[in-house]
């Protein structure tokens, strides 16, 4: 009687885990993406400027 509710906060905390995991890496590869495109944009600029 008392083992569902437990079993569905265990579900819903795994759950939350999972998607902050899932979140933390996305946010990540985007600051990576970004920093690439930045680089490339600087390397540019500078190319334009020199």
């Amino acid at each position: 009687m008392y083992t569902l509710p437990i079993l569905r906060n265990n579900l819903m905390y795994n759950f939350k885990a999972n998607n902050l995991e899932l979140f933390k890496e996305f946010t990540r590869k985007s600051e990576k993406v970004m920093l690439e495109q930045l680089q490339k944009l600087d390397i540019n600029v500078n190319t334009y400027i020199n």
